[in-house]
């Protein structure tokens, strides 16, 4: 299902930096409309902005468009770790679809990162060769580090609040990262767990079944649940000290975005550990149309319990105690859009 959203808005002007620094004042703004895009694990977003140059902010979203393209799934269902012809023929494809309809604002220029299934498939530089050269679209494979950091500047920006009051938890389709800015630095834990690997993990490891054929672990049943609860907090590891003291600051402000689950989205008070919990005992023991008819969710059912379930174990295991989620419809382009290096030479 391709999901259009034409977004009017205007999007916040707080800075995106150290905000000792902040943002000299310009009489002379230069401004350059811009097509970002993010191919993630599990979708390509797309983001058309003006960007004020002279003081590195976006100035007004044009259009932003997010289109699945299941590369974490592919790879997943994979004997020799590359991305198949079908997946890569749907890349270029999505790919020709959203530049076209970026054209219509007539973009200066474009650029784009890619991230975790690019990082791992062995054939990923070559689809992104095959993007530039059949759609002319630079992408670039970005680290870990990379997608986290860009992650957080979408945030901020979006979310409009000082860089020294946000932690920012971006789940994806095949990893996730937390992190937050000291200074003129970067704090960031990352692991390897994101929307797939969480479900795949409750069908191959819990229910012994083959991922190759068997795309939905619902129902899950209460057993099976608690054993992957501990699974995510076996696999979180060791938080940077630096994290675990901004968490502990009432101040702080958890920023949500990427793959946060829908079912607890709330705007007005954000989302607790107890509001997961809560979700995932509605989910166990449900088959995928029984979930489609309880969560009342423009989701993939598959998807629904898994997703609360990696939630869950993170924020209990690191200690976030509320989560606002933030509506980052173009994924990590406003970070893109904001990031000078994405733009040399280009």
């Amino acid at each position: 299902m391709i999901i259009r959203l034409l977004l009017l808005l205007w999007i916040s002007t707080q800075p995106f930096i150290n905000e000792n620094q902040g943002f000299a004042a310009s009489t002379e703004s230069q401004i350059v409309t811009r097509a970002a895009f993010d191919f993630g694990s599990g979708s390509v977003k797309l983001q058309v902005a003006e960007v004020d140059l002279s003081n590195n902010r976006i100035v007004k979203t044009l259009y932003a468009e997010k289109i699945p393209v299941d590369l974490s799934q592919d790879l997943s269902q994979s004997i020799d770790a590359k991305f198949s012809p079908e997946i890569q023929a749907e890349a270029v494809r999505v790919m020709t679809l959203l530049k076209n309809r970026a054209a219509a604002y007539q973009p200066e220029a474009y650029s784009g990162v890619a991230t975790e299934a690019f990082r791992i498939a062995k054939n990923g530089q070559e689809l992104i060769d095959s993007i530039r050269e059949q759609v002319g679209i630079p992408l670039k494979i970005i680290s870990q580090d990379e997608e986290a950091i860009v992650g957080f500047a979408a945030a901020v920006s979006t979310k409009g609040i000082a860089a020294s009051e946000a932690v920012v938890w971006d789940i994806g389709g095949g990893s996730l990262q937390i992190v937050t800015q000291i200074g003129d630095s970067y704090e960031i834990f990352k692991a390897n767990l994101g929307k797939v690997p969480m479900k795949n993990f409750i069908i191959s490891e819990l229910q012994c079944k083959d991922v190759n054929h068997t795309y939905s672990p619902n129902p899950i049943s209460p057993e099976d649940g608690t054993l992957a609860i501990q699974f995510v907090k076996e696999q979180t590891g060791e938080i940077p000290a630096m994290i675990l003291e901004k968490l502990a600051d009432p101040k702080i402000v958890v920023l949500g975005i990427g793959a946060q689950p829908k079912s607890v989205r709330y705007p007005d008070r954000g989302y607790t550990s107890d509001d997961v919990y809560a979700q995932i005992q509605r989910g166990l023991n449900l088959s995928d149309q029984d979930i489609l008819k309880m969560f009342d969710q423009d989701a993939i059912p598959a998807y629904v319990v898994s997703d609360l379930i990696l939630v869950y174990g993170v924020m209990t295991t690191v200690g976030i105690e509320n989560v606002q989620f933030i509506e980052t419809v173009s994924g990590n382009s406003s970070g893109v859009m904001i990031t000078p290096s994405y733009w040399e030479g280009i």
